[in-house]
């Protein structure tokens, strides 16, 4: 996963980073992410997180706990950040 420009680009890749001529088999515009989640359960696979928009919901997969613990805080900041902004009007 990379997060950049407001967009997280995901792509299923061995090393666990996105390399300069690594093609993202999905997009997330993290300008409108609701929530982002554990989904172990949902999806059977530990480490997992849901990244929810109005449109669909992404499942993602750390390597470790801490790995998908370390995203979660990090993606977690993009809802947060959209409230706190609708409350500063």
């Amino acid at each position: 996963m990379s997060l950049g420009d407001g967009r997280l680009a995901i792509a299923a890749n061995p090393g666990g980073r996105l390399l300069p001529d690594t093609v993202p088999q999905a997009s997330v515009d993290m300008t409108s992410v609701l929530e982002v989640s554990e989904a172990d359960g949902v999806t059977g696979h530990a480490h997992s997180l849901a990244i929810t928009t109005p449109d669909r919901v992404t499942f993602v997969k750390g390597t470790s706990r801490e790995e998908a613990r370390w995203w979660a805080d990090i993606l977690s900041m993009y809802p947060r950040s959209k409230v706190r902004n609708k409350l500063s009007f």
